[in-house]
């Protein structure tokens, strides 16, 4: 699954195993094949998926955000 993460300043692409967020409606796990939505993302709380290596990375989310999920792949669009 391919994690974009973008923001007025910069963009990275991650291939990742599963994505962790948390939003208003509480906490969910996306994985690859997860159906087509977009969920707001908390301010405040962190934003955390797992490299294909088993690496976990956290994002802090300073200010609410939107994450876009698709069959195969996520967009995370950062505000500023």
């Amino acid at each position: 699954m391919k994690l974009t993460v973008m923001s007025l300043q910069e963009k990275s692409e991650h291939e990742i195993v599963w994505i962790e967020v948390n939003t208003p409606d509480g906490n969910f796990i996306i994985q690859p094949g997860h159906s087509p939505t977009t969920l707001i993302v908390s301010a405040g709380k962190e934003f955390t998926y797992c490299l294909k290596t088993g690496k976990h990375e956290l994002i802090s989310i300073e200010k609410t955000s939107i994450l876009q999920v698709h069959r195969h792949s996520a967009l995370l669009l950062l505000t500023t």
